[in-house]
């Protein structure tokens, strides 16, 4: 089998999905062509895929879907026919504590395979995604992302479902003190956070 990865993060330089794609790769032990949907040309990309057997889409739940960057991307997939029968593979993240929060964004992954003539394969979902791997809770994700390469290479078609182990309470604790930080470095208070105005 031959993989192809696609960053589908709407800033791709400087995201979790860059992230997870390199623990990825620690644990997939093999080269693969990795190419971003928000500034690599769809020429680019179909043509870099085309001796793959398989795609592995990274990306971030945006507004419970996929990010537009990414829609724009897989719309220009009936243009290139020699691309189609290939495995599709999924690994999201949210900011949101519940894992479940990214079925929405798999079934529209799912729906793009069935139209465009590709097979649905493993997917990961990620809760808790923005937070994760840069909290001592890492090896979790780690774990999972190591079970997805695992199970691609043995051409298994499985959903992990992943988070950190906390209650909710715990979680919007520490999300809530982790956003006033962020606000306070760039001079945002609370009641501002809080407000509905954007500018003013």
């Amino acid at each position: 089998m031959e993989l192809a990865i696609i960053n589908g993060s709407p800033r791709p330089g400087k995201s979790n999905s860059k992230k997870y794609i390199q623990s990825f790769l620690k644990f997939f032990k093999k080269d693969c062509p990795v190419f971003t949907s928000k500034t690599d040309m769809p020429e680019k990309i179909w043509e870099g895929v085309k001796n793959a057997t398989d795609i592995l889409f990274v990306f971030p739940l945006y507004a419970d879907g996929i990010p537009v960057s990414l829609l724009k991307f897989l719309k220009t997939a009936s243009d290139f026919p020699s691309a189609k029968g290939k495995r599709v593979h999924v690994l999201i993240n949210c900011g949101f504590f519940e894992a479940h929060q990214n079925d929405t964004a798999m079934e529209i992954i799912d729906t793009f395979c069935r139209q465009e003539g590709f097979v649905p394969g493993c997917k990961l979902s990620i809760g808790s995604g923005e937070a994760i791997m840069d909290s001592p809770f890492a090896f979790i994700a780690k774990h999972n992302i190591k079970k997805l390469a695992k199970n691609i290479k043995n051409g298994k078609n499985t959903i992990i479902y992943t988070s950190m182990p906390l209650t909710r309470k715990m979680f919007v604790k520490a999300s809530t003190s982790y956003w006033l930080s962020l606000g306070r470095k760039n001079g945002i208070t609370r009641e501002q956070m809080e407000s509905m105005e954007i500018e003013g």
